[in-house]
C-alpha cells in the first residue's frame, strides 16, 4: 500500500475541513498538529471515507482554523491513536 502524502492531497483535506488550515504569517504554515492530522487522516482514511472523517472528527475539532475549541486536545485523540494501533 502507497503511504504517500502529497501537497494536492493535504490542500485536500483542509478544503474538505477535516485538517487544521495553516498558520497564518509563517513560511511553510505546518506545525506538529498538522502533521497528527495527516497522520490520523492517512489511517483512517484506509477503512474510512473523507466524509466520514469529517463527520467523526466535526464534534472533536469543531473549528478547524484553531485546536482553542477543541473538546479533546488533539494530542489526547493522538495518543489513544496510537494506543489503539499498537493493540
Amino acid at each position: 500500500e502507497d503511504y504517500a502524502i502529497t501537497k494536492n492531497m493535504i490542500q485536500n483535506y483542509i478544503k474538505d475541513d477535516i485538517m487544521l488550515k495553516p498558520v497564518e504569517g509563517k513560511k511553510k504554515g505546518y506545525n506538529k498538529n498538522h502533521l497528527i492530522f495527516v497522520s490520523l487522516i492517512r489511517n483512517i482514511k484506509s477503512v474510512i471515507q473523507t466524509s466520514k472523517i469529517k463527520k467523526i472528527f466535526k464534534p472533536i475539532f469543531k473549528d478547524m482554523s484553531t485546536t482553542e475549541d477543541d473538546v479533546v486536545p488533539l494530542s489526547e485523540v493522538y495518543s489513544s491513536f496510537l494506543t489503539l494501533n499498537n493493540k
